[in-house]
């Protein structure tokens, strides 16, 4: 189960919750936010999907709550992969009910903070101004005399835990579904898929693997793989049948990471990643979750920390070789 506005924290924010929203222009795809102050950092993924905070599911308001600190925010957002930058905001110290609001319009990302101080009306509770209201003759003359003391009613002052407590406990809320539906299971063992193209040839449940060969590889591979998984696909590929194959926004190798827990955490096929011409600096950086394969197609497989396959065109066919091994396979279709 995917949560909207799931959160990642660098470091402890000791401030209240606050209620993030995006609106504007139509988004096509994700929107992760990053603010960054005084304390620390947070990346909040936002969504569009209905649950709370989210009001409506597909109104083009992208929405997700935590928790921010005090003082002045940078704020920057991934629009559908694209890097913005919204400009700075600033919570006062005390600030309570905080709502960070974002405009996406032409193209262009703004910022804007809101929020309520808590603080008491004054002595009286009534409005500034002047009191009495009537004109001349309005009323019976004033009196001469020094002002007489009218007795101060206590006023009840409005309680500012209220909106405070119900976002921690929709946070709290969020929290026990999230780890009921992800460490909710027993932790069973699970067997070993086999290679991709039979033994001797990687297996999608054990890590990343790279393979180097000719033109027409990556056509093989991504047939191979979404027979029997749903595949993210990092670069260029043809239609095939199966999968489904959702094309990456991205090339980052700590969002396709994120973007590949998601896809674990919802139903269906096992998620597998295709990364086609990457290279060994960004391949150092992905980091998989356990017994979720990945398959880099690149022209240089030195530096990179993984089993290695080579391919070579054989007449009709192909000639794999891997660790010793060598796998004849028919031609992609």
């Amino acid at each position: 189960m995917i949560l909207g506005g799931m959160f990642l924290i660098t470091r402890a924010f000791a401030a209240a919750g606050v209620v993030i929203r995006l609106a504007g222009d139509p988004v096509a795809g994700g929107v992760v936010v990053h603010v960054v102050g005084q304390e620390g950092s947070i990346d909040a993924e936002l969504k569009d999907d209905g649950q709370p905070p989210d009001v409506s599911a597909g109104d083009g308001t992208w929405s997700a709550a935590t928790m921010l600190g005090d003082g002045d925010l940078t704020i920057t957002a991934d629009i559908a992969g694209k890097p913005m930058e919204a400009g700075v905001v600033n919570f006062p110290p005390g600030a309570e009910v905080r709502d960070l609001t974002l405009e996406w319009s032409g193209g262009k990302l703004s910022a804007k903070a809101s929020f309520s101080t808590g603080a008491p009306g004054g002595p009286g509770g009534g409005p500034s101004g002047s009191p009495g209201g009537g004109g001349p003759g309005s009323g019976p003359p004033a009196p001469t005399g020094p002002p007489e003391k009218s007795p101060v009613m206590p006023q009840e002052e409005p309680s500012s835990l209220v909106p405070i407590g119900f976002g921690v406990g929709l946070l709290t809320l969020a929290g026990l579904v999230w780890f009921w539906f992800r460490g909710g299971a027993p932790a069973l063992p699970m067997l070993p898929e086999p290679g991709l193209f039979g033994a001797g040839t990687p297996s999608l449940s054990s890590g990343l693997s790279v393979w180097t060969g000719d033109e027409g590889l990556a056509d093989l591979v991504l047939g191979a793989m979404a027979a029997h998984h749903r595949v993210l696909l990092v670069g260029e590929g043809r239609p095939v049948v199966g999968g489904p194959v959702f094309r990456s926004p991205t090339r980052d190798a700590r969002k396709l990471g994120r973007l590949m827990r998601e896809l674990a955490d919802e139903a269906g096929a096992p998620p597998a990643l295709l990364w086609i011409g990457a290279t060994a600096a960004e391949l150092r950086g992905l980091k998989l979750p356990a017994e979720i394969g990945a398959v880099a197609i690149v022209a240089d497989p030195a530096g990179v920390d993984a089993p290695v396959v080579r391919a070579a065109r054989e007449g009709d066919g192909w000639l794999l070789r891997s660790a010793g091994a060598e796998v004849r396979v028919g031609g992609a279709e």
